[in-house]
């Protein structure tokens, strides 16, 4: 059930991160066409002005998600770092506790304007707001659910100190402590090739 789970998490994290590349490309060429046609032919496009803003509220919701969900959005950890294990383990409980009311809030939120939403129309391509708001339909229940699951592995003690302390791959904590340990690694490298050169001279 578990491996079931992890692998239906995967496939809609994959998902979402597909329909980010796609918006993102999406967002690129509207946007650049219809530059290009003002600057070139002094006209654009109108709805290619309306589409990318509708695309940025995708990407920004998906994005959240998928942060969320890999543990990366951003943080300010200096204090978390200064603590015990057992307090850690309080943040990151408040923290989620949190993150699970405003994704319910905002699922119960959109489903009480649900009616208003989908009958509204767009100004420009007169297409019911709902397509553009009711990715909340996706982003909310997905963000509880996740923000549930880590409570769950934080009762039952599945948290890593990773997750614990919030520690990213790009921390820039890291990023020089890895460059330092990459450059005395060389240097280290470089002193013993030299050492091997002067015996085999001498």
């Amino acid at each position: 059930m578990g491996r079931l789970l992890d692998l239906i998490s995967a496939r809609f994290i994959g998902l979402l991160e597909a329909i980010m590349v796609l918006m993102m490309l999406g967002m690129l060429i509207l946007v650049g066409v219809n530059v290009f046609l003002r600057i070139g032919a002094n006209s654009g496009i109108d709805f290619a002005e309306e589409i990318p803003r509708f695309m940025f509220i995708w990407l920004t919701f998906c994005g959240a998600v998928v942060a969320m969900k890999q543990n990366t959005h951003i943080s300010v950890n200096m204090f978390v770092h200064m603590v015990g294990r057992p307090v850690q383990k309080l943040f990151y409980g408040i923290t989620q506790v949190l993150v699970l009311v405003c994704g319910a809030y905002i699922t119960y939120g959109t489903f009480m304007l649900h009616d208003i939403i989908y009958q509204n129309a767009s100004p420009v391509l007169q297409i019911s707001t709902l397509w553009v708001y009711g990715v909340t339909y996706v982003a909310g229940p997905a963000l509880t659910l996740i923000a549930l699951a880590n409570l769950i592995r934080l009762v039952l003690g599945r948290v890593t100190d990773r997750e614990l302390a919030e520690t990213h791959e790009d921390d820039p904590e890291e990023l020089a402590a890895r460059e330092l340990e990459k450059v005395g690694e060389e240097m280290a490298a470089e002193e013993e090739a030299a050492r091997e050169q002067d015996a085999r001279a001498h």
